[in-house]
């Protein structure tokens, strides 16, 4: 159930030996205890928390497994989920924004995908099951991915928190810095 790994044989390891999850968490595959197909899958909420590749990825393994699970993904960006390490293509001027997106638009439709932008999460209650983001807006969840990603490190340098001393992380970074360029007498690359 974590991670799909598939164990064949009568009963489950003692852990997965992919996520190491416990035993537990292992159940039989549908097509063995019912001969249905699994394309169906269940009716759960799946949330998942980050939109970036491994978000939009989970996201279609999930719909791929099921088509009756209800997907939510969760983003703190105000822009529709691109792909991150193009950002310095954006910058070099070898592709432009609209070239970014990992799917346009209406796949997330298509795929009754539900996608909030622009309100990143403020609290996970893994008693309750719920995912309450910074504007008070609650989701429950029966099953939760966190994809939230990294974040970047400025070393602690003097400067380093001048105004225009900034990582290359998101969007809005690569628009700030195509933004200084184009008046910036000298740029600094660390």
């Amino acid at each position: 159930l974590v991670c799909n790994y598939i164990h064949e044989g009568d009963s489950p390891p003692g852990e997965c030996p992919v996520c190491a999850t416990p035993k537990e968490n292992f159940e039989p595959l549908l097509e063995e205890k019912t001969g249905q197909s699994t394309a169906q899958g269940k009716e759960e909420e799946i949330l998942i928390i980050g939109a970036g590749i491994a978000g939009i990825s989970a996201a279609e393994a999930v719909r791929q497994a099921s088509a009756k699970a209800r997907i939510t993904i969760l983003s703190k960006e105000n822009h529709m989920p691109y792909y991150r390490l193009n950002l310095t293509r954006l910058l070099a001027g070898e592709l432009n924004e609209n070239q970014l997106p990992i799917h346009p638009h209406n796949w997330f439709q298509e795929n009754n995908v539900n996608l909030v932008t622009g309100n990143p999460v403020s609290t996970i209650d893994t008693g309750k099951k719920e995912a309450k983001l910074k504007d008070g807006s609650v989701f429950p969840y029966d099953k939760l991915i966190l994809t939230a990603g990294a974040h970047p490190f400025i070393p602690p340098f003097p400067g380093d928190a001048m105004e225009n001393v900034t990582s290359l992380r998101h969007l809005d970074d690569a628009r700030f810095i195509l933004k200084q360029a184009q008046t910036s007498k000298s740029i600094v690359v660390i």
